[in-house]
């Protein structure tokens, strides 16, 4: 019976053992989930944030490619335009073979972009951007017929000149949107730069244009003059929002521009079709007065005095002017580059910041669990071993020791237990000693009473030998009386 109940006992205390052991494990699950939820809230937040902006850099790269390929375009359609108002001012007598090698090259460019356009998708760009790209490449699907109406001399000069104006004016639309969708601030900054700068070389190209076929033609239209003048204000417009939002060293390279020879041969042409201009609107104010009968003799003769050609070569204009153009087209390759650069070195910035957050985080949770789990272990492990101790030393083993070395309270409890352990084993070392010690006692007072009780008895026997004797004397004297 004693034994069941032994066997009863250490079931149950085992029992109970894993009953308090499961029960630290779960609190220390509790403990653990909410800092490990709370990391995994803020990495997983910081993630998405990274992923974010990195999903608005994506489209930045092919905004950049494809700025780069309208410029392009936009710049061989401004020189096809100037070649084109050279020949149809000289009534198709110049610019003949310059027109067959620019219209060539305009097509190489713009194969160029459509090519790119195969796997540009600009409905990332939304609807707005979409309808703008309709509406530019519906213009340019126009070129090719307005190029033989051009041949045939059967077009204006001015709506030919338009048609390449507005189309050019849409291909900027379409970079004008790009500036617009940006969600990178510095990026919007370099596109607004650029795009002020392609809208005041566009303007310097419909100049190229108009005064291409003003020199051809040497002599102004109201029109043409009206023109020029508004082109010069649009310029200096463009220019100067370009230099509003341009970096420094892009302000650089435009002053750099500006003292190049060329640029001085250019104005030269210009002043002194500013001059001529303005002699022919004082013409114009005189025909007026020429009606006035009184005044018609003097007027005449003004008239004559402040009359006379331009003496500017056509061709030597737009070429001279085609160098300005190139220059600036340097300019704007420079900064397209740049956007370009820029954007990619963006994205990367981005993905390593993504990795790391991703990889920071993965190291965060891990680490925490494994915490976790050394904290566990630094709890269980001494529990566990504590109640090993329990099991042997109620086997009956006081030599034996937890051992545990550790600090904190468990390792104190660990320890006192082991005192605990060798006061007991001391103890019933003691106890022991004082049984034994009584045994022995008990056993040499066993011994010196039997050895009492045996001297006893050896008396007793003497003593009844002896009694018997004298009986057996006494008889033997009555015996002798009664002879």
């Amino acid at each position: 019976m004693p034994k069941q109940t032994r066997q009863v006992e250490k079931i149950s205390a085992q029992r109970q053992s894993k009953r308090i052991n499961f029960k630290i494990k779960n609190l220390l699950l509790v403990l653990t989930a909410v800092p490990l939820i709370i990391i995994a809230y803020f990495s997983a937040t910081n993630i998405y944030k990274q992923s974010q902006i990195l999903n608005n850099l994506a489209p930045l790269i092919d905004i950049s490619e494809l700025t780069t390929k309208i410029s392009a375009h936009v710049h061989e359609m401004q020189k096809e335009r100037g070649v084109t108002a050279g020949f149809m001012g000289s009534d198709g007598k110049t610019f003949i073979t310059r027109l067959v090698e620019q219209r060539k090259i305009t097509d190489i460019s713009a194969k160029e972009l459509e090519e790119f356009l195969t796997t540009f998708n600009p409905k990332v760009f939304g609807s707005q951007f979409e309808e703008v790209m309709r509406i530019a490449f519906e213009e340019h699907g126009h070129l090719y017929n307005f190029r033989k109406e051009i041949d045939s001399l059967s077009i204006e000069d001015d709506d030919a000149i338009s048609f390449y104006t507005e189309h050019n004016a849409k291909m900027l639309d379409i970079v004008h949107q790009l500036a617009i969708i940006s969600d990178d601030a510095e990026a919007s900054r370099m596109i607004s730069s650029y795009v002020s700068f392609m809208e005041g070389k566009e303007q310097v190209g419909l100049e190229r244009a108009i005064m291409t076929r003003t020199f051809a033609a040497d002599s102004f239209t109201e029109i043409d003059f009206l023109l020029f003048t508004t082109l010069h204000k649009l310029q200096d417009a463009y220019f100067d929002t370009f230099t509003w939002y341009a970096y420094d060293h892009y302000l650089d390279l435009f002053q750099n521009l500006l003292s190049n020879p060329i640029v001085a041969e250019v104005k030269k042409m210009e002043d002194i079709a500013l001059e001529k201009g303005n002699i022919f609107t004082i013409k114009k104010f005189i025909q007026g007065l020429q009606n006035d009968p009184n005044i018609a003799d003097t007027v005449n003769e003004f008239s004559e005095s402040i009359g006379g050609d331009f003496g500017v070569d056509s061709e030597y204009w737009f070429v001279s002017i085609t160098k300005k153009i190139d220059l600036m087209k340097d300019i704007e390759d420079k900064i397209a580059e740049d956007l370009r650069i820029m954007t990619q070195h963006t994205r990367e910035q981005a993905e390593t910041a993504l990795y790391f957050n991703i990889g920071l985080a993965l190291v965060m949770i891990l680490g925490m669990i494994l915490l976790s789990i050394f904290i566990g272990k630094s709890i269980t492990k001494p529990i566990e071993a504590l109640y090993h101790g329990v099991e042997v030393i109620e086997k009956g083993n006081l030599d034996y020791r937890v051992g545990y070395e550790g600090g904190g309270e468990v390792g104190q409890l660990a320890r006192a237990f082991d005192k605990m352990t060798m006061a007991i084993k001391q103890s019933r070392a003691d106890v022991d000693k004082k049984v034994k010690q009584q045994t022995k006692d008990i056993i040499q007072q066993q011994k010196e009473t039997e050895e009492s009780k045996s001297a006893l008895e050896k008396m007793n026997e003497f003593m009844s030998n002896r009694e018997l004797k004298m009986i057996q004397l006494k008889k033997e004297i009555i015996s002798l009386k009664q002879k």
